[in-house]
């Protein structure tokens, strides 16, 4: 497969400037400007720090890398990375794999209790944390701290991406109906 196979770095080769060479021991050629047209011999990587966060990933991925390397890969992890990508797999770190599937994935509709969606529709109806804690008689602390757990149920991690989702995924369509004691704290 190494004699006719391309490989086009998209990203980070200055990172490690030593993977040209690695490369080519491996029996690969390697292209590093002008990006390919769409060709089946030859796989897009990209070059990212050893403890970057998933954020990097998620450029390399959006940039339209076929699999994503870490400085300093071992040469035959590399070998089946490329491999791999030439496939049609790609290969992830695998808490990069995690959260990168929990930010994709549909939350259960069914599993956001009357109080998320009741703090989902305030959201989106533009309602600040002082008027929803108001409205729910808690603190504001607490909504916050409601609106954080609702987002991260949303796979997002602040109020603008946590309404695209829930927006693409219907969340938002109809009103809720609520249970008149959802609105307000439970007693004790």
């Amino acid at each position: 497969m190494a004699g006719h196979l391309s490989i086009y770095v998209i990203d980070g080769l200055a990172k490690w400037p030593e993977l040209t060479d690695l490369l080519d021991t491996l029996g690969y050629e390697t292209i590093t400007r002008n990006p390919p047209a769409a060709d089946d011999n030859v796989v897009k990587l990209a070059v990212v720090s050893p403890r970057c966060g998933d954020a990097a990933y998620r450029r390399a991925l959006r940039a339209g890398a076929d699999s994503v390397l870490t400085v300093g890969t071992p040469l035959d992890q590399l070998q089946e990375t490329i491999e791999a990508a030439h496939a049609g797999w790609m290969w992830l770190p695998a808490a990069v794999a995690h959260s990168l599937s929990r930010q994709l994935a549909e939350p259960d509709i069914e599993s956001l209790s009357d109080r998320e969606q009741v703090l989902l529709h305030r959201t989106a109806q533009g309602s600040t944390v002082a008027q929803i804690a108001c409205e729910l008689a808690i603190s504001e602390r607490h909504v916050r701290r409601l609106l954080h757990n609702l987002w991260t149920l949303l796979g997002a991690n602040n109020r603008h991406s946590a309404l695209v989702n829930a927006a693409r995924w219907g969340l938002l369509e109809k009103p809720h109906q609520t249970r008149p004691d959802a609105l307000t704290r439970p007693t004790e």
